[in-house]
């Protein structure tokens, strides 16, 4: 009998034990190593992290607790913690003599990770082990070549070269190498269908599938699912009879893959959700309405119970990325929307499908760092109260849908809620994409704005621009996967003027994360003074924090200063500049402020929003790790984790500094990162960037913006006010200068 390390046994049965009676245990024994590392790696991993930094407040001596921190923090993405819990945890285990000992412990995780096919857990491991090993002494020429192995392979599947996989296979399967030559089809088979290749990846699937060498059962049942899919595809660009040949074909494989993976028990939940997916995709195609419809419930019903389960492995910390990768919610609501012979459209409910995994999602984020759910987030789908408020604030809710192949617009007016079809999302993407670089582009002339952003508001808006035209207001849901468009710089057709046909030229305009966001309840806003931090992103920063977020590449920015201090005295607030503007500060200053500024630098990563944050002044005097086991020490960089935990009671947060409305976009899901972090943690509205934002232009809109606030403005209306107030002068009219700022917000936008 295989023997399974006990690292690899708590991997498995960490989530069997509650939080809360692992710390009691501690409480009991603080050097009781099996609860330590159930902790690391619990199911809950943000509710395990608070629990162990509480657990090393009280007794800060113990290496077992900072190396799972270490672990917890890397699971997380908070590389401050990570890197603060790795240097205590080092320097503890070397003074007790554990660090062979952990060694072994890590390689044994790296092995477990390896198996499973867990790149990136099996690269922290490895990282951790580097660090230990360098402090031992040892060699790391092995570890250093599999770091450099796993990142040359994500690079290859990030970037393939297809006549490289073709001739890679080829070669494999002159040698007889089986293993490899499935490798490397399947490598191919994927990149055709994400370059829309679909007879050329049935084809490499087909071939996949003639190999008969002994896979086990799961990874053939996986194959059968791939040839599904890419035969679906092709037949969705077929006619006549070759397409009803392959949708019978697509049928037969995904029918095999469900058999094995939902009657032969063979995989897991995931298995049996892409297997659903298909399914429902393919009985649809050929007029089975009652059998697609049954196939999504199945497939809804089984991404709810795995929404349960997040953050085990360690590769998919913050979601069930394939729910979202599949576009399970958009699908199924746009499915529903739309009805059939003998199935009326369900609008109402399709709302709701889709509110699930907006919902979902912020769900996950609060869980990620232990936190509860707002009571809102259980809640129905308040329609009619929605419909009601939007009558009485003269607004319209337009709520996005973008599936795999189809795209939405649903119109949620006081009179009626009406949906209208869009053109394919790959289209409605490249013209998001196309607007958005003339729109933040300085040199393009008001021909080529005018071209492609009547061409954007032609595919995005003109369907339903008879429903909302009476509204004064628009707020939008579910547009995070078009995050760089700038709906306020959309062309209207008319012969007007340029700056007249603008769409912020005719509405204010707001977003919002979730429908049920707009009728939650939220805490009176603060009365304390505003507070306006201003950084200009110089400091003595750690060495090894500034090279991981790259703050060399950095400019000063010469005008935040000023900028802050002159918001500051139009709102009759506080300015914290320089050096007074830290992370203590700004969470002191949070927790009280009626509205709270930021001019500074935004360090945001677009592929992976834990590793983003706001840049503020590192304090002179820094927290010992050994009082305060957090990121929290003042290092100055406010990590999306550390905003989830602050405590805003701000009606309106402004951060004038590049593309903080970006991050990670989710089909459905709005925009990940900053935006809701900060919603989270409490903020009723902010004020967000797109792009890049001017140094020199940005004060003067910011001041705009101010003006109207201190006048008694709506933020919706202190933006257009603003707004309009730009493009009325001539050298400042570019869209770049006045597009890029958003509003998001919560119940407050239909007020």
């Amino acid at each position: 009998m295989r023997r399974v390390p006990l690292a690899c046994l708590l991997v498995l049965l960490a989530g069997e034990e509650p939080v809360g009676s692992l710390v009691k245990r501690l409480h009991d024994d603080s050097e009781d190593k099996k609860s330590w590392m159930a902790l690391a790696h619990h199911e809950e991993p943000g509710e395990a992290l608070r629990a162990v930094r509480e657990l090393l407040r009280r007794d800060p001596g113990s290496p077992t607790g900072w190396h799972a921190l270490w672990q917890l923090a890397d699971r997380v993405g908070d590389f401050p913690l990570g890197t603060e819990a790795s240097q205590r945890a080092l320097d503890l285990l070397a003074k007790a003599g554990l660090l062979e000992s952990v060694d072994r412990t890590e390689d044994a995780l790296r092995q477990d990770y390896f198996t499973r096919g867990l790149v990136h857990a099996e690269r922290q491991a490895l990282l951790r082990r580097r660090a230990i090993r360098l402090r031992l002494g040892l060699e790391t020429k092995k570890i250093d070549e599999r770091i450099e192995r796993i990142d040359i392979e994500v690079r290859r599947r990030a970037h393939p070269n297809p006549a490289g996989l073709q001739a890679e296979a080829e070669a494999a399967r002159a040698r007889g190498d089986w293993r490899a030559e499935h490798g490397f089809l399947v490598d191919l088979a994927y990149h055709d269908w994400a370059t829309a290749a679909f007879r050329e990846g049935y084809e490499a699937f087909r071939r996949v599938l003639e190999i008969h060498e002994p896979h086990r059962r799961e990874q053939k049942a996986n194959d059968q699912n791939g040839a599904a899919r890419l035969a679906l595809e092709l037949a969705l660009t077929c006619t006549g009879s070759e397409r009803d040949e392959l949708l019978e074909e697509a049928l037969a494989h995904a029918e095999t893959a469900l058999e094995e993976h939902e009657v032969n028990s063979v995989g897991g939940p995931a298995d049996r959700v892409r297997d659903h997916c298909v399914l429902a995709h393919i009985r649809a195609a050929l007029g089975g309405e009652d059998e697609a419809l049954a196939h999504y419930e199945q497939e809804l019903a089984l991404v709810l119970e795995l929404r349960k389960f997040i953050a085990i492995e360690g590769d998919q910390a913050l979601r069930i990325f394939h729910s979202v990768q599949d576009h399970i919610f958009e699908d199924f609501a746009i499915f529903l929307a739309r009805g059939g012979k003998e199935r009326p459209p369900d609008v109402q409910r399709a709302l709701g499908v889709s509110e699930v995994g907006r919902v979902g999602g912020l769900k996950e984020l609060y869980r990620l760092r232990g936190l509860p759910s707002p009571s809102w987030t259980e809640q129905e789908l308040p329609l009619s109260e929605i419909q009601r408020r939007a009558g009485s604030a003269k607004a319209a809710v337009l709520v996005f849908w973008a599936g795999s192949r189809e795209a939405a617009l649903a119109c949620i007016t006081e009179r009626e809620i009406r949906v209208f079809p869009l053109a394919p999302p790959e289209v409605l993407d490249r013209a998001a994409e196309s607007f958005a670089r003339v729109a933040f582009d300085l040199a393009a002339k008001d021909a080529a704005i005018e071209r492609e952003g009547r061409r954007a508001f032609d595919l995005f808006l003109a369907p339903a621009q008879a429903a909302f035209d009476g509204a004064r207001r628009l707020v939008i849901v579910g547009a995070g996967r078009w995050g760089r468009l700038p709906f306020a710089a959309l062309v209207s057709e008319g012969k007007g003027p340029l700056r007249e046909r603008y769409l912020a030229a005719r509405f204010e305009i707001a977003f919002a994360p979730t429908l049920g966001a707009l009728t939650a309840e939220r805490p009176v806003a603060a009365k304390g003074l505003p507070g306006a931090f201003g950084f200009d992103g110089t400091g003595s920063f750690a060495p090894e924090l500034r090279a991981h977020f790259g703050l060399q590449s950095l400019p000063a920015l010469r005008r935040a200063e000023a900028e802050s201090r002159a918001v500051a005295a139009k709102l009759g607030g506080r300015a914290l500049l320089g050096n007074e503007a830290t992370e203590e500060a700004f969470r002191r200053v949070a927790a009280e402020a009626s509205l709270l500024h930021f001019a500074g630098h935004a360090l945001i990563d677009d592929e992976d929003g834990t590793r983003s944050a706001l840049l503020l002044s590192p304090s002179s005097e820094r927290s010992p790790s050994s009082e305060r086991p957090s990121s929290q020490d003042g290092d100055g960089f406010l990590t999306l984790g550390e905003i989830l935990e602050l405590r805003i009671a701000a009606r309106l947060v402004i951060l004038s500094a590049c593309r903080t409305a970006r991050g990670e976009s989710y089909a459905g899901e709005g925009v990940g990162g900053v935006a809701r972090c900060l919603l989270a943690a409490g903020a009723q509205s902010l004020l967000l960037s797109l792009a890049l934002v001017d140094d020199a232009k940005a004060p003067i809109f910011v001041g705009h913006v101010a003006e109207a606030l201190a006048a008694g403005s709506h933020p919706a209306v202190a933006l257009v006010s603003a707004q309009r107030r730009m493009l009325g002068t001539s050298g400042n009219a570019h869209p770049a200068f006045w597009a890029s700022f958003v509003l998001h917000g919560q119940e407050d936008l239909l007020r």
